[in-house]
């Protein structure tokens, strides 16, 4: 709605998720929906992943979302690699919108997909309005660099 267009967005709380769009854009589960299911393929594994999710709603049966990232398609606990939770309302005033909890799921690694599960955190409607994904590059292992420094040592030492 026009209202809904023209509601004030706390840009400096919520950061690059403060846009109108991600007021009036979102996904969410329902009571004979409660999960929701998605997954982002052509990752390059070499990289480290960084994915932050927002959410802002008043009147749901619910106060926050979950969002479980899964290394394959199973969606089973053997292949869960992160959860993270964030409030899109008062837990106590349904009538008090979200305007500072992201929720963060850092350094995710992967094969080339990463899969994705919403739900309400506590049974009810889990909701996003909006969501990144950063990637970095990955660093070395403990083991890998001290083999990298060890042969540093080596060729200090032949001089």
């Amino acid at each position: 709605t026009q209202s809904q267009i023209n509601a004030t967005v706390f840009t400096s709380a919520a950061g690059i998720f403060g846009v109108k769009e991600a007021l009036v854009d979102y996904i969410a589960t329902t009571s004979t929906v409660p999960s929701v299911k998605w997954s982002i393929n052509g990752l390059d594994s070499s990289l480290l992943y960084t994915i932050k999710f927002y959410g802002s709603a008043k009147y749901q049966n619910d106060y926050a979302t979950k969002l479980n990232v899964y290394s394959d398609n199973t969606f089973n606990s053997s292949s869960l690699i992160a959860t993270a939770t964030a409030n899109y309302q008062s837990p106590t005033q349904s009538w008090v919108i979200n305007t500072t909890d992201i929720g963060v799921l850092p350094n995710l690694t992967t094969t080339g997909s990463l899969y994705f599960e919403m739900r309400g955190a506590n049974g009810g409607t889990g909701l996003i309005n909006a969501m990144s994904i950063e990637s970095l590059a990955a660093i070395p292992e403990p083991s890998t660099m001290q083999l990298v420094l060890l042969s540093l040592l080596a060729l200090r030492k032949r001089k």
